[in-house]
């Protein structure tokens, strides 16, 4: 009696999107593009990072972790040859916009951006999740400012 464990887990994959392989690049080969692309916890969710991109001439053609960095000028191509369908975008402010905007005209569907920047396009085209870590910061700094203690004190 009860639920077939098995078949729920196999229908809340398909329901998630999480049931096959997604494609996917890097753009910015810096710290933190290097940290998302070597992020092993990506491929053991289906989340394929195939390469990287970046503008700089002494991180290209280095590999990191068997992860090509390669040139910027080149993605339309390696996307198309290889259906990419999710880019996380890890570039400065000023290079966010441009970027997402190829991204969706070479064919690319979903974005993670890392960038501080609201990014617009259609949004029928696109979907994108923007990550801003420094409001992730203010939210802890906030619950840590308010223990239990302190509203207590705040309220009584």
């Amino acid at each position: 009696m009860g639920y077939d464990v098995k078949y729920l887990l196999k229908e809340l994959r398909y329901i998630l999107g999480l049931d096959r392989e997604w494609p996917t690049i890097v753009i910015g080969a810096g710290n933190f593009g290097t940290a998302m692309a070597n992020y092993s916890g990506f491929k053991k969710r289906g989340f394929d990072v195939m390469a990287m991109f970046d503008i700089d001439k002494d991180k290209i053609g280095s590999s990191d972790n068997n992860m090509p960095v390669l040139p910027l000028n080149s993605m339309e191509k390696f996307i198309k040859e290889n259906k990419i369908e999710i880019a996380i975008i890890a570039v400065p402010e000023a290079a966010a916009q441009d970027t997402a905007d190829q991204l969706v005209k070479y064919g690319v569907h979903g974005i993670l951006n890392f960038a501080p920047i609201a990014l617009k396009f259609d949004k029928d085209l696109v979907r994108c999740l923007s990550v801003d870590l420094t409001t992730k910061l203010e939210a802890i700094a906030y619950y840590m400012s308010y223990s239990k203690d302190k509203l207590w004190k705040i309220f009584s």
